[in-house]
């Protein structure tokens, strides 16, 4: 067996010192473990996301190794709070150097029993949201002339889910993935 190597951390590649970087979905997961290695280069991170007091947990677990984060409440459903998030980075920071669209939630409502309120739900956070982020990040950006808009996406916009990836979760699941989830 080959021996496990640590990954190194962005700073031995990336210098952001000095940049401004806001995460959405900062509560968890990809959105949790990108503001952490954002802030390992050396930006200021705003961990922004609908559970709040979770995006204050991802902001103090940065501040606790030694870097620089906000938590901050933002809904990415709404145009307007998106917008006034970045106003407030740019009001508070003077810039905005990285917009990370990392939010992003999954229906697990068997296909045919999918209600159209939960495909709006899913759309809003992961089309919406994301447009919303790369609008008012982008408008901020191209007054200021730089910055970087970073979108992550699933693998499933291109394939079909394999349920047997989920074969480790205990009990008689449905199918987990819904269509809103992959089309979005």
């Amino acid at each position: 067996q080959a021996e496990a190597k640590a990954l190194p951390s962005a700073a031995a590649s990336y210098d952001l010192s000095g940049r401004v970087a806001v995460v959405t979905g900062a509560a968890s997961g990809i959105g949790r473990e990108s503001a952490a290695l954002l802030a390992s280069a050396g930006a200021k991170v705003w961990c922004v996301d609908v559970v709040v007091d979770k995006a204050e947990e991802t902001a103090a677990a940065i501040r606790d190794a030694g870097g620089s984060a906000v938590g901050r409440a933002l809904d990415v459903r709404s145009k307007a709070d998106v917008f006034a998030c970045v106003d407030e980075v740019v009001t508070t920071d003077g810039r905005i150097d990285v917009m990370a669209n990392i939010a992003g939630i999954i229906q697990n409502t068997p296909t045919l029993d999918l209600e159209e309120s939960e495909v709006d739900r899913v759309f809003a956070v992961n089309i919406k949201g994301v447009l919303f982020g790369c609008q008012a990040a982008g408008r901020a950006m191209a007054a200021a002339g730089r910055g970087s808009i970073i979108n992550i996406g699933s693998l499933y916009a291109s394939v079909s889910p394999d349920q047997r990836f989920y074969d480790h979760l205990a009990g008689d699941l449905p199918f987990l993935k819904s269509p809103a989830y992959g089309a979005s």
